[in-house]
């Protein structure tokens, strides 16, 4: 008499065994490939010369909040541009502030522009003869003393520049 085989049954366990090590080996290759594919470039030449232009730029942000330094920021559609600045440093306002618009999508309409005071003190005016309607990224500058930076959608009435 002949006795007939039982099938043996599949063990889990050695499913895992194998399937876990075989995916870990085949995503490896795949993160190797697309670290090959997508490398992330040299840094540049100019690298710490790139650095420490960031950490002025901090410095002037940090100085301006320190000092708490706040402006007051309309513009209109006609690029008419109206800033009041209010501090609780003991110092006098600077004759003038640059002030720079970028655009968030459209490099070619950025404009810098110089505000300059008026009889009243700590309101400064400046203007372009253009649009200015649209999303803008705004910085606002007193020399290389302090920096605030912001942004806007045109019209803007009361953005505030500061903490």
């Amino acid at each position: 008499m002949t006795q007939k085989r039982r099938p043996t049954p599949v063990n889990p366990a050695l499913w895992v065994m194998i399937l876990i090590p075989t995916a870990t080996v085949i995503a490896s290759f795949v993160t190797l490939g697309l670290a090959f594919k997508g490398a992330d470039p040299e840094l540049p030449k100019s690298y710490a010369t790139e650095g420490r232009a960031l950490d002025a730029d901090l410095a002037l942000l940090t100085t301006a909040k320190k000092r708490g330094i706040k402006v007051l920021l309309d513009v209109d559609r006609s690029g008419s541009i109206r800033a009041r600045i209010q501090h609780s440093a003991a110092e006098l306002s600077p004759a003038r502030l640059s002030l720079t618009l970028t655009h968030a999508n459209d490099a070619r309409r950025d404009r810098k522009i110089e505000l300059t005071e008026t009889d009243e003190a700590g309101v400064y005016v400046g203007g372009l003869a253009a649009n200015l309607e649209g999303r803008w990224w705004v910085q606002l500058d007193h020399d290389a003393v302090w920096r605030l930076r912001g942004r806007v959608e045109v019209p803007a009435n009361g953005l505030l520049l500061g903490d």
